[in-house]
């Protein structure tokens, strides 16, 4: 038996639309209760088989942009967050962890300082940014919002 080009096309159509379903299926939909005079229903998608939602609470954001500040070699770098220096880059990088910031500078001769931008920075195009620094910095900036800043010791 052979088929027509078309009868191949509806059956590779057919296969990939069962993939697609067999896909969807693994997810429950429920929807939030809804006010008669309020917007039309939302509909939340949810993993079924996690048992979770996909957004990240405030606390959550909170704990993740902080990861990895308190493996920072506090005997090589004297650490504070919320500082960022100013001037004086050496190097600029895109880190996965302030840690990793704090290696890198160590590992350079030329740097003394770093500054890292944690995932909670406001700018996405500056999240987990690190700059290396040297003693020539112009100013620093207390108070900065999203940064872990250290000096070598």
């Amino acid at each position: 038996m052979s088929l027509t080009r078309r009868e191949g096309l509806l059956a590779i159509a057919g296969i990939v639309a069962g993939g697609i379903v067999a896909n969807v299926s693994n997810f429950a939909v429920t929807s939030m209760d809804q006010d008669a005079s309020g917007p039309p229903p939302v509909t939340a998608f949810e993993p079924a088989s996690l048992g979770m939602g996909w957004v990240l609470s405030e606390a959550d954001l909170d704990e993740l942009g902080a990861l990895g500040t308190e493996a920072i070699d506090e005997t090589r770098f004297e650490v504070e967050e919320r500082l960022d220096y100013l001037g004086g880059d050496v190097g600029a990088f895109r880190a996965i962890s302030s840690s990793d910031c704090a290696a890198a500078c160590d590992s350079d001769p030329d740097c003394t300082r770093f500054t890292y931008a944690t995932t909670r920075h406001e700018t996405a195009s500056k999240r987990k940014m690190c700059w290396l620094k040297n003693d020539e910095i112009i100013d620093s900036r207390k108070d900065a919002g999203a940064y872990v800043s250290g000096r070598k010791r």
